[in-house]
């Protein structure tokens, strides 16, 4: 998958069904694990798959919209320092 409209990294990653991502997790196949989570904004590059959508509409805004004011709250306090 390709998540770097999210993140900006260049590598694509790997996903895979919640119960594989944990046994690998158990069995430290390695440093960097498959995720399960896909998120808004990624691209699947290669192969196929479907997913269950747990978040949507409303949800998802709501969420955006708190991390955008608590980011205006912290540059507020910024800009109130310096003056």
């Amino acid at each position: 998958m390709d998540e770097s409209s999210l993140t900006g990294e260049i590598e694509t990653l790997s996903k895979d069904i919640y119960e594989k991502c944990v046994e690998y997790i158990k069995n430290k196949k390695g440093k960097k694990s498959p995720s399960p989570l896909i998120l808004s904004g990624t691209n699947c590059v290669e192969g196929t798959g479907s997913a269950i959508v747990i978040a949507v509409g409303i949800i998802v805004q709501k969420v955006l919209l708190e991390e955008r004011l608590i980011m205006l709250k912290k540059i507020i306090k910024l800009h109130l320092r310096k003056n």
